[in-house]
This record gives structure tokens, sequence and C-alpha cells, in this order.
């Protein structure tokens, strides 16, 4: 009785829009706990500089994926880049601890010049695959776990003169 009155709430709440009790997942049957978002905890740490060595602040970080073929070649996607989750402070470091849409692993980053010829110049756009080590395992949710990368470098080049 106490599965079939879980059953029939859950469904209810699933109608209604609302999430929640996932404690339910083992007595529910496992299209009940499919509904969500893959996320995962991320970690990144690092700095960014001209090719001289110099820091430069104001970089736009965001999470990317490149326009191109999936990893496998089976489907050909255009591109993607999520909101600024930071700028790099005035010695060009920056910290980064948020939840990513992701199943969790490597991921791609842009680092984008927002501010024009303030702050040391005009520099290209560097997208960049970071790997990340795994601090903690997911679960049966869509949770991917945590990641986390630190003292990433990325050098920017400077935007040829026009």
């Amino acid at each position: 009785m106490r599965k079939i009155s879980l059953r029939f709430w859950a469904k209810v709440l699933a109608l209604l829009g609302v999430g929640g009790a996932m404690e339910a997942c083992d007595i529910l049957p496992i299209g009940a706990c499919m509904y969500g978002c893959p996320h995962a905890d991320y970690k990144l740490t690092g700095s960014v500089t001209d090719e001289d060595g110099n820091p430069i602040p104001g970089i736009s970080v965001r999470q990317y994926q490149s326009a191109g073929p999936n990893e496998d070649r089976s489907v050909i996607y255009d591109g993607w880049e999520g909101p600024e989750l930071v700028k790099t402070e005035t010695d060009g470091s920056f910290v980064i601890e948020t939840v990513l849409t992701s199943f969790g692993g490597d991921e791609e980053f842009i680092f984008r010049d927002v501010d024009g010829p303030e702050n040391g110049g005009e520099f290209v756009d560097e997208p960049m695959k970071i790997k990340f080590d795994q601090v903690k395992k997911g679960d049966k949710s869509w949770y991917g776990g945590a990641f986390e990368a630190s003292d990433v470098k990325v050098v920017l080049k400077a935007k040829p003169e026009e």
C-alpha cells in the first residue's frame, strides 16, 4: 500500500512540475527518477596572460561547446556558449565554483576579451578544453559528481592590427 501511495503522489507532483523527494527513487519505477537535467559541481582556478606574460584583467570566462561533430561523429551541432561565469581579476587570476549542465568530466570554456582595447589591448577569443579530476562520485540521479582543475594557464594572442 505504501508503494502505491508513493507512486500516486510522485505522479501528481510530477504533473504539477514539482521535483524533490528523490529518496523515493529506490521505491519508484526508474522513469520517475529521470526527470531533470545532468549537472555536476566544478571548481576551476587559473590565470590569463598575454603572450609576454602580462596578466589580463576583465576577460570573460564561459562554459563553451564548439560547433562540429560529436566525438563519435553521430551528430553535427551548431555550438553553444553559456552565461558568463567570472571575469579575471586585476592580476589575471580567476576562480570558478559553480554547478554546470554536464554529465561530468572534461569541459570546454571560452576566454573572451569583452572590454576592447582597455586592460592591455584587444585579444583573440581562446576556446579551451580543460581536463578535470573527479573529486566526488555522482549518484543515481542526474548528479555527475564534483570535478576540479587548478592552475590552468591561458595565454591570449593579440588581435592583428587592421
